[in-house]
């Protein structure tokens, strides 16, 4: 019976535990969050502003993204990434490789960043 009571005990402070771990401050936790900047451009621009390199993208902890003066929400899905932008939402899978992270959309046309 003890062993019963202790196991539903040690359950419950277990589950607790995960739920307010879940309850955090909406931060986004990713290898993403810092500056990068853009060094090669396939066609597709970034945040929908500029498809020049040398532009600086920053990930920020609180899931937005700033491009030039253009800002963003974004979270991370996986092995995609999320942008949304004013009305305008996008997905798109992304492969980060070291300090080197690419985005590419359904057309094959890409983004890489570098991280600065």
């Amino acid at each position: 019976m003890l062993n019963k009571r202790f196991s539903f005990v040690l359950v419950s402070i277990l589950l607790c535990l995960v739920a307010f771990t879940a309850c955090g401050d909406n931060r986004v936790s990713n290898s993403l969050v810092g500056k990068w900047e853009q060094t090669s451009v396939a066609g597709m621009p970034m945040l929908m502003s500029a498809t020049k390199t040398g532009a600086t993208v920053e990930f920020q902890d609180n899931g937005n993204a700033i491009y030039g003066s253009q800002a963003a929400k974004y979270s991370i899905l996986g092995d995609n990434i999320k942008l949304e932008i004013g009305q305008f939402n996008v997905v798109w899978p992304m492969k980060l490789q070291g300090n080197q992270v690419t985005f590419t959309n359904g057309d094959g046309k890409s983004v890489v960043l570098q991280r600065k």
